[in-house]
């Protein structure tokens, strides 16, 4: 008996550490809002009480993801054709892609910026790059909520919605990387920040294309497949 009572005492509250990771995610975005510059500066000298910013951008595609889901759910986007969408590859793209987007616009803002001058290590600027992508998800995740922005998938459109998002989005990394950069405003990183959005602007568009070239072709194979059977059927 007293083993079984200190068995069941000791099992993890992992809905607890759920519900205290969200409100850690919330605590982070509300000192991101209100002190952008500041939050991130005492960040990467060690003073700041913000979350680790890997989880922070972690938990906010997460609400993006699942709050998208569900408006796509209640309010389902015309059906594409699947001749053009691509398949299964897309929803491993879609999970994996924003990781590597911005893991690779991160390094190429550091390398721009070390060469002015910058003393930052490559963990600063991705952190701060994950603070502030992480914030934007946010962003997202509350318009996917009232209806304003598409599902996040590989194939969708762009809306008016866009273009506001692209300057909160532009805000609030570009703050995040003033601020851990200690420098001393935001048009110091606009070169940077436009120069890397360009050129991953491009590799994303590379994959993207390469995926549904690779994804067509499997399933132009699969069809004549299918056909070649099912004209083989109707002999017999």
């Amino acid at each position: 008996m007293g083993s079984e009572s200190l068995e069941s005492s000791t099992t993890p509250d992992f809905l607890g550490e759920a519900f205290g990771e969200i409100r850690s995610y919330l605590r982070t975005a509300w000192r991101l809002l209100r002190h952008p510059i500041l939050s991130t500066r005492a960040w990467a000298g060690g003073t700041g009480e913000l979350m680790n910013p890997l989880s922070f951008f972690a938990t906010g595609i997460g609400l993006q993801l699942a709050i998208t889901a569900l408006t796509d759910h209640f309010f389902p986007a015309p059906a594409a054709d699947p001749q053009s969408t691509l398949q299964w590859i897309r929803e491993t793209l879609a999970g994996q892609l924003p990781l590597l987007v911005v893991s690779i616009f991160a390094w190429q803002v550091h390398t721009l910026l070390k060469k002015r001058g910058s003393t930052l290590d490559f963990r600063g600027t991705l952190g701060a790059v994950f603070l502030g992508e992480g914030l934007d998800a946010l962003t997202h995740a509350l318009l996917a909520a009232g209806g304003l922005v598409a599902s996040l998938t590989l194939h969708r459109r762009v809306t008016p919605a866009d273009a506001p998002l692209g300057v909160t989005e532009f805000w609030f990394v570009s703050s995040a990387i003033v601020g851990a950069h200690r420098l001393p405003r935001i048009r110091t990183v606009v070169g940077p920040v436009i120069r890397a959005s360009v050129t991953t602007a491009v590799f994303c568009a590379l994959v993207v294309a390469a995926a549904q070239y690779v994804t067509d072709g499997k399933i132009s194979k699969f069809e004549t497949a299918k056909i070649t059977v099912d004209m083989q059927e109707s002999k017999k």
